[in-house]
């Protein structure tokens, strides 16, 4: 609506590092358009989350994030995004900046697949990952 769009993003992860635990994250996102020309385009996007660790230290955390996204067709578009993350009101240090590139493909007006190249940068999180994921649409 008017350009904006909210969203919840599930996420279970576990990185290669020795003693490495399973962590799921749970955020809420908003996003809104803030720059088109022709078929290039530029939304921001702000999220409020939780982590839950295996380890039981759970906490908050906040995220911003600029995203362009260039469509190739109606159906394939390139992607790229800047993240800036960290955590809020309980000591712990998560900070961190993402960069990601890669391709989404509208399956239907309710589907979306993706996959992408990211580096993150910070905190105990460095290095190279591949993702792939699945959007739905309401």
């Amino acid at each position: 609506v008017g350009g904006f769009e909210v969203g919840v993003k599930l996420e279970a992860s576990r990185n290669a590092a020795d003693a490495a635990t399973l962590e799921n994250k749970a955020e809420l996102q908003v996003q809104h358009d803030v720059f088109k020309l022709g078929s290039f385009k530029t939304a921001a996007q702000v999220g409020l989350g939780r982590d839950f660790t295996a380890v039981g230290s759970d906490f908050n955390y906040y995220q911003v994030s600029v995203k362009p996204k260039y469509e190739l067709s109606d159906k394939l578009a390139l992607e790229g995004s800047y993240r800036f993350r960290n955590a809020f009101g309980d000591g712990h240090e998560f900070l961190t900046h993402t960069t990601k590139v890669g391709f989404a493909y509208a399956l239907n007006k309710q589907y979306e697949i993706g996959v992408r190249y990211g580096r993150k940068n910070g905190g105990d999180e460095q290095g190279h990952f591949v993702e792939a994921g699945v959007a739905y649409n309401f």
